[in-house]
């Protein structure tokens, strides 16, 4: 008999474990889009989290990224496009960029801090938010909703291993509206 259970896509990056030849950075991104108030609001809670747990501001980078100027402006796509294809509805004018390193299983604080910024955009302030399984990287397929990496093996024919999906957060209310439109 098979058992297995329902994982959140926000707690994929979580639990994450690659195997060593994946290579990868020991640091990883969360971009959430919301409506500035809401943002705001994550973003202190994020902070206060932050300080409660006794990280720095290292170890957790939380960034309010502006849009400032027309330059930014593929930025914004970029990173848009990784929370979802509808990230301006949510908000195009700013959003955060979480840095941090992946959970291990000696470090407790950031498991926990992952958890509870899980909880807080699903539950309590509800945002759009994508995951970047090593900072910087570009989405440069935006139709897939997963992040590949090509891996060599030994072979020397290239081969795309599925990491984790781009979209891990999506607020329930656009979820019930898509439901009542389609009821009407």
């Amino acid at each position: 008999r098979f058992n297995f259970f329902y994982l959140h896509p926000f707690l994929y990056p979580v639990f994450l474990n690659p195997p060593p030849e994946f290579k990868l950075e020991r640091r990883h991104q969360f971009v959430i889009f919301a409506e500035s108030e809401r943002l705001l609001k994550i973003r202190k809670c994020l902070e206060s989290l932050r300080e409660a747990l006794n990280l720095n501001q290292r170890d957790v980078v939380i960034q309010p990224v502006p849009r400032k100027n027309s330059q930014v402006a593929s930025q914004f796509e970029n990173e848009g496009s990784i929370a979802g294809h509808d990230w301006t509805d949510y908000n195009k004018d700013e959003y955060l960029r979480v840095t941090l390193d992946r959970p291990t299983p000696g470090n407790r604080n950031n498991l926990f801090f992952h958890l509870t910024m899980a909880k807080l955009v699903n539950a309590d302030y509800p945002a759009l938010v994508g995951y970047k399984y090593e900072k910087g990287i570009g989405n440069w397929n935006p139709e897939e909703p997963l992040w590949m990496k090509p891996v060599l093996p030994s072979d020397d024919s290239v081969t795309l291993v599925r990491i984790a999906p781009k979209h891990v957060s999506e607020p329930i209310d656009s979820i019930l509206r898509v439901i009542q439109r389609s009821r009407a």
